[in-house]
């Protein structure tokens, strides 16, 4: 409800007041006024402007501002709308000089281009930006306003600013409303219904009550990309788009818009404001209160109509007989959201698309299937196979296609690295056809054998042994094998930087040991690790920390996870820590901490021996 002057407020309660109603130029730092135009009629509704006024001077620009207010004891008494934009080319109309007929919003047209994984709030204060309006919210303190407003890394995006609080009203019942020069007003419809009644409307014989059932269920996917579709699943879906796990849905009573039709056409009062919460009063017995969430629509004809300035209060349709949500009065940015009936849709596209705009977005995601210029196919969609009967995809060649490849997978530049020609051979890697040398050929019926570029002592060759099935080596060099997996007993994996044999570089053999060798001269590791430099001037091991190390470098332990020894991460290094009575078993040459004594000790000749300082 807008706060006014208390001799203003308390004129307009009382309903007998001069009224005050004009047309202003303002200037834009200020908000000073700069000329008052000669004003015929007008009607203001959201964000949204219809006037006819006169100006003689011809000094007019592109935006005006409503005076209205009441004069009391011989004073004026008014309040400024917001500043107007007008749009809408002028259209000199017949009569006097100078009659324009326009049509504008609170909002400067503008393309919108900003970050929109970021908080409601954020991301409204970043599209009013654009333009001369800051924002002012019904709740200050409304949730809403610090959940995210789309997914991490998602942008909004549009040529039409105007659209941005169309997707507002879809994504949480979030509506905007004129309050004065400079500034917005925020809210959502379900925080105004979820607090008290302000005030109550009672219904005269003039006015329109209807009693509705408008019930939705709300639908949306959160970061993890479940549904959430909390029902009742047999009411019309109203599609809240993206919304985290963290963050509530809009919470309505019952899910209902109950007064659809509904309108009273009042003395102007200008503390009523759109977003607040009321009561409707239908003034006919047996029916009770109805709360709801107002939207008031202003006009002003000073062309004989009676009165000639009023109201048209109305409950505020935060719901309607769409899917795809409310139509708004503005063509000149609810085109694209004209609704769809979505329900049938069960191909390409689903009953989420319920409007023209879900519509070009859905269908700008769909992977692109053409013919190019060549006759070439190209695709970026993948073939999903319905039935388990049915074949996936299915290329016939004909007998004399000896020379083509019936399947090639290209590169960048057009070179082929992989192809099925027209007798079933599958090549990888080259970039002209070769029969019966091809890259990949099979050598014997039992396809044990597969030759890759060339035979077994050429270079770059990849080489499934029949003779000793489950291996597969690939040599580098003639005498050079680079990889050699074996599937046998024992199995292992081979990778060499030499020839083959003792100078292997890393193996990993998988008998029962399962154990890992790096350059270990031996056919096989003797460790689980084990590690030969093969070259005096390489360190055979090295443990480097990460800059900021917290864990420990090396830790040796027991089957039960105790720590026996360690290296700290500031790299000192702790032996085998236990007290006096459970010290262990003697060994010379062994070393411990003794954490009773608070010494070292070390074994002798025949005993611990304690280290101590000289």
């Amino acid at each position: 409800m807008r706060t006014l002057d208390p001799v203003l407020q308390a004129a307009m309660d009382s309903g007998n007041f001069t009224p005050i109603v004009r047309a202003a130029v303002l200037d834009p730092d200020d908000h000073s006024v700069e000329q008052y135009l000669d004003l015929v009629s007008y009607k203001i509704n959201g964000l949204d402007i219809e006037i006819e006024f006169y100006d003689p001077s011809g000094t007019f620009s592109d935006s005006v501002s409503l005076e209205r207010g009441a004069k009391v004891g011989g004073i004026e008494y008014t309040i400024f709308s917001g500043i107007y934009h007008l749009t809408n080319s002028f259209k000199v109309k017949g009569g006097k000089n100078g009659l324009y007929s326009c049509k504008g919003s609170l909002i400067e047209p503008a393309a919108v281009n900003v970050a929109a994984d970021v908080a409601y709030s954020t991301v409204i204060s970043n599209v009013l930006a654009l333009g001369t309006n800051v924002a002012s919210y019904k709740d200050a303190f409304a949730a809403w306003k610090g959940y995210q407003f789309l997914a991490i890394g998602q942008f909004f995006h549009t040529t039409n600013i105007y659209t941005f609080f169309t997707i507002l009203r879809q994504k949480y019942l979030i509506y905007a409303a004129e309050n004065g020069p400079g500034s917005i007003l925020f809210f959502s419809a379900a925080d105004s219904l979820g607090i008290a009644s302000q005030y109550t409307l009672t219904l005269t014989d003039r006015d329109t009550f209807a009693i509705s059932s408008n019930h939705r269920q709300f639908i949306w996917k959160d970061e993890a990309g479940s549904l959430h579709q909390p029902g009742p699943a047999t009411y019309p879906i109203h599609n809240l788009g993206y919304l985290e796990s963290s963050a509530s849905a809009p919470v309505v009573p019952e899910n209902n818009f109950p007064l659809d039709g509904t309108v009273l056409t009042v003395i102007p009062n200008l503390k009523y404001q759109s977003g607040d919460c009321v009561q409707f009063d239908p003034g006919i017995g047996g029916y009770a209160l109805v709360k709801s969430v107002l939207d008031v629509t202003e006009r002003y004809d000073s062309t004989g109509k009676s009165p000639a300035w009023r109201m048209e209060l109305r409950p505020l349709r935060y719901f309607s007989p769409t899917e795809a949500g409310q139509v708004d009065r503005s063509e000149q940015y609810t085109t694209s959201y004209a609704p769809l009936a979505s329900s049938g849709f069960t191909g390409l596209l689903d009953n989420h698309v319920t409007n023209l705009q879900a519509l070009a977005d859905a269908v700008d995601d769909l992977p692109v299937a053409r013919l190019d210029a060549q006759n070439v196919f190209t695709a970026g969609q993948s073939i999903a196979v319905a039935t388990a009967t049915y074949t996936g995809l299915r290329i016939k060649t004909t007998d004399e296609n000896t020379a083509h490849h019936v399947l090639e997978l290209v590169g960048q530049w057009d070179n082929v690295v992989s192809f099925f020609d027209a007798h079933g051979n599958f090549g990888i890697g080259i970039p002209a056809f070769t029969y019966g040398g091809a890259v990949m050929e099979m050598l014997s019926a039992s396809a044990t054998v597969a030759v890759f570029r060339g035979s077994y002592t050429s270079t770059n060759v990849i080489v499934v042994n029949e003779n000793d099935p489950g291996r597969a080596d690939w040599w580098y060099a003639s005498t050079k094998l680079g990889i050699s997996v074996n599937h046998g007993s024992p199995g292992w994996v081979e990778i060499n930087e030499g020839d083959a044999g003792d100078n292997r570089g890393l193996i990993f053999q998988n008998n029962a040991a399962g154990v890992v060798g790096i350059g270990q001269t031996s056919p096989y590791p003797g460790a689980k690790l084990h590690v030969k430099t093969s070259n005096a001037a390489l360190i055979g091991l090295i443990v480097q920390g990460a800059a900021s190390q917290t864990e420990d470098l090396f830790e040796l332990r027991d089957s039960s996870d105790n720590v026996f020894v360690k290296a700290a991460a500031n790299g000192v290094f702790f032996p085998l820590q236990k007290a006096t009575a459970s010290a262990p078993t003697y060994v010379k040459g062994g070393m411990y901490f003794d954490l009773t004594l608070k010494k070292l000790r070390i074994g002798g000749a025949s005993a611990w021996e304690t280290v101590t300082s000289v």
